[in-house]
């Protein structure tokens, strides 16, 4: 399945673990190649940021090549905190 990039915006996006992260709000993209770099997510309201590099808007910095799913919503790997 193919999707244009305009009609992922908004998406929800979910951890491989099932966790809920927020929506997808934007794209970087390198200019020079057109390749994506990173999603930026807005995070969901109860979601602890503190795990996850953000920007100067406060979204979530998410490496393009971390998606392992994109259907109704997107599946994103990401790291497992650290025990304490």
């Amino acid at each position: 399945m193919k999707k244009f990039a305009t009609e992922m915006i908004g998406m929800a996006i979910f951890s491989h673990k099932g966790e809920q992260l927020g929506i997808l709000d934007n794209y970087v993209v390198d200019t020079n190649t057109g390749d994506l770099i990173h999603i930026l997510v807005t995070p969901s309201p109860n979601l602890d940021t503190r795990r996850f590099r953000v920007d100067s808007q406060s979204r979530l910095v998410m490496p393009f090549k971390n998606i392992v799913s994109i259907k109704d919503v997107i599946v994103v790997r990401t790291k497992t905190p650290k025990a304490f």
